[in-house]
């Protein structure tokens, strides 16, 4: 199992779709920010591959583009893809709740 079970677990519990789920549900969106958002679904990564990691546990394997394209969100966040930082998810189209 892997460690990213728990957290694939909680947004399926939450009805969120992940790529790899064969069930419908909300669509995932995230922001990345340098602190928790203290809500169930702020989880902390410890650095962008550990981030790709379970993105590619729960979907398809992710393209060099799509790395970087992480990798620049991160630095227009001010964070560092070698340091820890939180990914916040939530439903898309619902980024003004944030």
């Amino acid at each position: 199992m892997s460690h990213f079970q728990p957290l694939l677990d909680l947004l399926l519990q939450e009805g969120f779709h992940l790529p790899a789920s064969t069930t419908g549900g909300k669509p995932l969106a995230y922001s990345f920010t340098p602190y928790s958002l203290n809500n169930r679904l702020s989880f902390r990564f410890e650095h962008l591959d550990d981030f790709i990691d379970f993105l590619e546990t729960s979907g398809p394997a992710l393209s060099v583009d799509e790395k970087d394209t992480l990798r620049a969100s991160l630095l227009k966040a001010g964070l560092d893809s070698d340091s820890f930082f939180y990914v916040n998810f939530f439903e898309k189209g619902k980024e003004q709740d944030m």
